[in-house]
């Protein structure tokens, strides 16, 4: 496979493609390069995943905990076939299960802030599952795939739109980790149905710095 990373030409043979090879979804197959995930397109998709332009307008935004594409990929004809994104390094992401619930609050609150920029560039965030969570004591998320770019909206309707998908995603993905009764569920949902601004109900439920994500979550159950 002949491929431009940016500006760098990359000629792999199907030995060194197998040696970097990581996992594959519906819509592409993720390489490891360095210090890179490399992620190429496969042929045929049936699921919306970014186009060249989204993708550029991406990789001109910073943030902190919410990878974003850094560099095109094309092929040798020069076609757009994929992006690259930082590598980083995981645990499995059920230890944050035993981490105070103040550090995870933390890491919610620099996703927060990332939620802030990503609306103030007009950026629609989608499709936050707990497979798209990656974890090393820091919480990201590390699928872009289906992120929108609607500039025909208003930004602060765009981050309110995000914050709720944001608090769905924690307390129907992130709590999940913890397996509980049909009976917890319904009284953990209905302490958290305003879910828009999570990290301040959370907060506001927290004993001491010392209690865990996992009691929190239990106690939020009673």
């Amino acid at each position: 496979m002949k491929i431009y990373v940016g500006d760098e030409f990359l000629d792999l043979d199907e030995e060194t493609l197998d040696y970097m090879y990581i996992d594959e979804g519906n819509e592409s197959e993720i390489y490891r390069y360095g210090k890179d995930v490399l992620k190429i397109y496969k042929r045929f998709c049936h699921k919306d995943r970014l186009d060249e332009e989204t993708t550029i307008q991406l990789s001109d935004i910073s943030t902190e905990r919410m990878l974003l594409p850094e560099k095109i990929i094309r092929d040798e004809d020069g076609n757009f076939i994929g992006y690259s994104m930082p590598f980083i390094y995981t645990y499995p992401v059920v230890g944050v299960l035993k981490r105070p619930v103040v550090e995870l609050l933390d890491e919610m609150d620099v996703i927060k802030e990332d939620i802030r920029i990503l609306s103030d560039n007009y950026v629609d965030i989608e499709d936050l599952h707990i497979r798209n969570v990656l974890y090393n004591g820091k919480l990201f998320i590390g699928d872009p795939g289906s992120y929108l770019v609607k500039r025909h909206k208003k930004s602060g309707q765009i981050y309110n739109d995000n914050m709720y998908t944001f608090g769905l995603f924690v307390r129907d993905e992130l709590f999940k980790l913890l397996k509980l009764t049909v009976g917890e569920r319904q009284s953990l949902n209905q302490k958290f149905d305003y879910t828009w601004d999570i990290n301040g109900q959370m907060r506001d439920e927290v004993i001491n710095d010392k209690e865990t994500v996992r009691q929190f979550i239990k106690r939020m159950t009673r």
